[in-house]
């Protein structure tokens, strides 16, 4: 009678080892959790911090609560901020990032805009239908307006002192300087 206490002992010996053993695994993991948590929030501190800004994000959208219109985003802060009604499609910086030029394909205006970054003032560029003058006076296809958002000018950006811009359609390339257009290859 006297072993099977002994026995008992044995047993519960070893279920507190295992015990112990356990808690440690428990505290080692969480202890390199803990450690893997730091190291991350440590690499995105630092990508925050190298980034410049000086010149902000600027992004279109239509938002689920109906908001619409360009928007410029502030990534230290994470707030954005409504910069104009219209949707600016293919968006692209003036060299000195004081503009934004893009394509605007709505029911109110067709055509390429550019924004002022200083004051968000509104300039149009070039209209559907100055843009279709010109590519009828050339014998080209008219480019059409059909519904807003698919747009079929492409790529508008800023070139020396005037804009170039593709027509996805006609498939050519479109120079707009000193007021006048050009049409490349």
């Amino acid at each position: 009678m006297k072993s099977k206490p002994i026995r008992l002992k044995i047993v519960l010996l070893r279920g507190s080892v295992m015990k112990k053993k356990v808690i440690k695994a428990l505290v080692f993991l969480i202890i390199i959790g803990s450690i893997y948590c730091l190291y991350n929030k440590y690499n995105n501190y630092q990508m925050l911090k190298g980034i410049d800004v000086s010149t902000p994000i600027v992004f279109a959208a239509e938002f689920e609560d109906g908001n619409k219109g360009t928007f410029k985003y502030n990534i230290k802060t994470g707030e954005y901020e409504k910069i104009s009604d219209y949707i600016f499609q293919e968006l692209s910086y003036s060299d000195d990032y004081e503009k934004i030029i893009g394509v605007i394909w709505e029911d109110r205006f067709q055509g390429i805009a550019e924004l002022d970054m200083k004051d968000y003032t509104f300039k149009p560029v070039i209209s559907l239908d100055e843009l279709n003058k010109c590519v009828e006076e050339l014998g080209l296809t008219e480019i059409n307006y059909n519904y807003p958002g698919v747009t079929q000018l492409c790529m508008p950006r800023y070139y020396k002192d005037g804009y170039t811009f593709f027509g996805d359609i006609i498939q050519q390339l479109f120079v707009i300087y000193k007021g006048k257009i050009i049409v490349g290859i």
